[in-house]
């Protein structure tokens, strides 16, 4: 009787939870392709399915699958310059390094048009976005580059919602009203005595010479805006259409920021998973009325307080 009635209130309370169907796309160059693998990584982790599109020249594809994330690959010539290879780090380096100096706009073309070749390439191989087409995913993670944002076509392309996930944001460009007054261009203010009158108009002047500059780098190639999504005038106008914004960067080092809408903060996708402290740390830590964040050699803030 008992087993019966367990039974019938199982019945009752049991809800099906289903996991989504996501792909994700990056440039193929390491350090933006490290972030989306993390974020991906998490996602499978609270029971999603996951694929990520990458070329077939990337070199650890094990490396992903064993995150619990699935690869879809498109084919990428030999020959031509990949972002993941030894080659394209030799290449940066070469521009960083060398006396030059408009090395910042060498390199910030270079990169631009080694992101946008990639998703020639990708748009390219039919067998692989037919691939894309069968499988029906219900959502796309996108890294909207800034100095490239042509990965959004592949979205738009399947026809699914996206996301778009920005490591480095230009916040007046997705409509987001980030007032120099309180948001830093590069990160938030770590010292509330560094929020001076001084220091905001430098960051508005900041905030429009990176508008103005960052765009000068794009190709001038839009040929695949034209084909696949020419009712858009510009990469931009097509990165609007995003249902949120992902933004690598928080206030927890910093000052409070306001609540934006449309944004995401998922500062920390890259850091190692936390720890637990040694016995007698975690006795002290517990003793004590309070921890000081030691960072980069400066006494910065109270990392942790009790209630």
């Amino acid at each position: 009787m008992y087993c019966i009635l367990n039974v019938i209130i199982l019945l009752e309370t049991f809800q099906a939870i289903w996991g989504a169907k996501i792909l994700m796309k990056s440039p193929q160059v390491g350090s933006h392709m490290l972030e989306q693998v993390f974020l991906g990584e998490e996602l499978a982790s609270r029971g999603h399915e996951v694929y990520i599109a990458i070329g077939s020249r990337y070199p650890t594809k094990a490396n992903i699958e064993k995150r619990g994330i699935k690869t879809l690959q498109y084919k990428f010539p030999d020959g031509v310059l990949y972002g993941v290879s030894e080659e394209c780090e030799k290449m940066i380096a070469g521009v960083i390094f060398e006396e030059d100096e408009d090395k910042f706009a060498t390199t910030g073309k270079a990169a631009s048009q080694l992101v946008y070749d990639d998703c020639a390439y990708m748009m390219a191989d039919e067998s692989f976005l037919e691939n894309a087409r069968q499988l029906k995913f219900d959502l796309a993670i996108v890294d909207s580059f800034i100095l490239s944002p042509c990965n959004l076509i592949l979205p738009k392309y399947l026809g699914i919602p996206f996301v778009t996930n920005m490591g480095f944001i230009i916040p007046w460009n997705i409509r987001i009203p980030a007032l120099p007054s309180f948001a830093n261009f590069m990160s938030a203010w770590t010292d509330l005595s560094d929020i001076t009158i001084k220091s905001r108009l430098s960051n508005l002047f900041t905030y429009v010479t990176m508008n103005v500059i960052l765009s000068s780098y794009a190709p001038d190639n839009n040929t695949l805006l034209e084909r696949y999504a020419p009712e858009y005038k510009s990469w931009n106008d097509l990165r609007l259409q995003s249902e949120l914004f992902l933004a690598g960067r928080d206030h927890h080092l910093g000052p409070p920021l306001p609540s934006m809408p449309n944004y995401v903060s998922v500062a920390g996708l890259t850091t190692a998973k936390p720890k637990k402290l040694p016995k007698d740390l975690d006795e002290v830590a517990e003793k004590s009325d309070g921890i000081i964040l030691l960072i980069s050699g400066r006494l910065r803030t109270t990392f942790h307080r009790k209630s």
